[in-house]
């Protein structure tokens, strides 16, 4: 039996740089997966091609309908983890830059370059980072809303 509450497995950065679609970080027992998430069409805006499906006579979205998408989510990055214990917590920063994980016996830093926004090719680039100071472990950690501060 694990402990309760449950953590969080997800977080999203939604204040990402302006133009670009929230990320989402879900966390997996080895690793974490970085996602943009999906777009939908313009408020109020049926689709193109949607023959006015899910929506009312004036073209407003009707209550309940599903939401077509422009852009499909997709996987930015996989960041794994060495070794075999599984990861205790994860966070991503609110501006989407920084991924942060920990397992039993570290907590782990990384940034993620701008980018991966765009086409279908352009993966962002993960960089570790060094802690300023040494943190063994963590069950809990977030990020301050300026991106600035890890607390774990």
């Amino acid at each position: 039996l694990g402990p309760l509450p449950q953590r969080p497995r997800l977080a999203i950065a939604a204040a990402v740089a302006a133009g670009a679609s929230p990320r989402l970080l879900c966390q997996q027992n080895e690793c974490v997966d970085l996602w943009r998430v999906g777009r939908t069409a313009a408020r109020g805006a049926a689709p193109a091609g949607s023959k006015n499906r899910g929506h009312g006579e004036n073209g407003s979205q009707k209550e309940g309908a599903a939401l077509a998408l422009e852009e499909q989510p997709r996987l930015l990055a996989r960041v794994t983890k060495r070794g075999a214990e599984h990861l205790l917590a994860s966070a991503v920063s609110p501006d989407g830059s920084l991924v942060c994980f920990s397992d039993v016996y570290e907590v782990r830093l990384f940034r993620v370059a701008r980018g991966g926004d765009g086409g279908s090719s352009d993966a962002p680039v993960i960089e570790p980072l060094e802690l300023p100071v040494q943190v063994t472990s963590s069950n809990a950690m977030c990020f301050t809303q300026d991106s600035k501060k890890l607390l774990a």
